[in-house]
């Protein structure tokens, strides 16, 4: 079964250093778990994210030669986002306007490795 308060506690590790929120969540932008230090509108980024990562997958598969998309870093606004999928869900970590890109993705890649097993198995109760 997944716990949401675990994963929230496991995603609370990564909101540091200009890190403000870390969100895991199905591809459609259901929201599973959040962890973040600023009152953010977090479904509605959930959302978003997953509408930009949907639009990209289905795109670059034709133009680069690869059949997967493994991260997208976007520099926004108000901050940076990055997305990485991991088992059938996707994770996003959203920085502040100071936060590296090269953090955001060593960050991202060793959350997804640390919950990705665990993921996987729940896959097939899906």
């Amino acid at each position: 079964m997944l716990k949401p308060k675990a994963i929230a506690e496991i995603l609370q590790q990564t909101v540091t250093g200009g890190v403000t929120s870390s969100l895991l969540f199905s591809p459609d932008g259901s929201l599973l778990a959040y962890a973040g230090t600023e009152n953010q509108p977090v479904t509605v980024c959930a959302a978003i994210a997953s509408s930009i990562w949907t639009f990209y997958e289905g795109h670059t598969s034709s133009i680069l030669e690869q059949d997967n998309l493994q991260t997208i870093s976007m520099d926004c606004e108000e901050g940076k986002i990055v997305i990485k999928p991991v088992s059938n869900l996707l994770l996003c970590l959203v920085g502040n306007e100071t936060t590296q890109f090269g953090m955001l993705r060593t960050k991202i890649a060793a959350l997804s490795r640390h919950i990705e097993k665990p993921l996987k198995r729940l896959e097939g109760f899906a």
